[in-house]
């Protein structure tokens, strides 16, 4: 990495989805401090996470062992229900924590590209129960 050269703060996201359009997803500093690391300790041309036959094919790790990958961070974590995991989970975690302090859904669909506030709530699993809690926590 040139010594000038600074990570983004924010990545741009393109969804794969027809219609979809381009999101800006922000990186937090210990995100541009890993990023920051690889570029100084790595080739740019290697892969963050490679297969085991990468020195010969030079191809990434399968979805499949991402999975893996996720689901050893939850047990080091000590997750007892690993089920509840898996590689696409990660992408839930940051809009749930924004849900979940702020409660603003629309924001939230925002930064996930959906078009529907109903999938956004699905895809965030707020379900009837966390509503009623959100709604005994407020006196009117």
């Amino acid at each position: 990495m040139h010594e000038s050269a600074e990570p983004k703060t924010e990545l741009k996201i393109k969804q794969k989805k027809p219609g979809r359009h381009t999101l800006l997803m922000p990186l937090n500093e210990n995100s541009q401090n890993a990023i920051r690391r690889y570029l100084t300790d790595t080739n740019m041309d290697d892969l963050i996470f490679s297969g085991q036959l990468s020195h010969l094919t030079r191809k990434p790790i399968s979805v499949k062992q991402y999975g893996r990958i996720v689901k050893g961070w939850m047990k080091k974590l000590g997750v007892e229900d690993l089920d509840q995991y898996a590689s696409h989970s990660i992408r839930k975690i940051k809009p749930t924590i924004i849900y979940n302090q702020t409660r603003n859904i629309d924001a939230v669909r925002r930064l996930l590209g959906q078009s529907s506030v109903t999938a956004t709530s699905a895809y965030i699993s707020v379900t009837d129960n966390s509503a009623l809690e959100l709604a005994r926590t407020i006196n009117v």
